[in-house]
């Protein structure tokens, strides 16, 4: 066997993996965004499947993210997979600060998001 095909294998093999993680992980969002929507709001239940729904978008994204650069012509995805990432992080700071406030991380996080999608943005029109 050369490197070469070796290589070749490896690389099908983590892009069968990926995608793997990214249709699980898909799975695992709609179930718990499903309890997370039937719980009481605030109680433990609700509390731990958002906690399963951020964890587990977050790993969809990365992997599409990782999808987007392997398969050819997917590269559009990049952008989509960075989107998201900044859509659950500022959802998730959002839960965790203090009403009616903003906070630096938050308007960071919108100018990267902004910088890094603005190339899709230019192609969408």
């Amino acid at each position: 066997m050369t490197m070469q095909s070796i290589e070749s294998a490896l690389r099908h093999g983590m892009a069968i993996l990926a995608y793997v993680l990214h249709i699980g992980g898909g799975t695992i969002d709609l179930a718990s965004g499903l309890l997370a929507a039937a719980a009481r709001k605030g109680g433990p239940l609700h509390r731990r499947a958002g906690t399963v729904f951020l964890l587990s978008m977050l790993g969809v994204a990365t992997s599409a993210a990782y999808l987007a650069v392997t398969v050819p012509g997917q590269i559009v995805n990049l952008f989509i997979a960075t989107f998201t990432w900044y859509l659950v992080a500022t959802a998730w700071t959002t839960v965790r600060r203090h009403e009616g406030t903003i906070g630096r991380s938050d308007q960071i996080a919108l100018l990267v998001a902004v910088c890094l999608c603005a190339p899709f943005a230019t192609l969408a029109i």
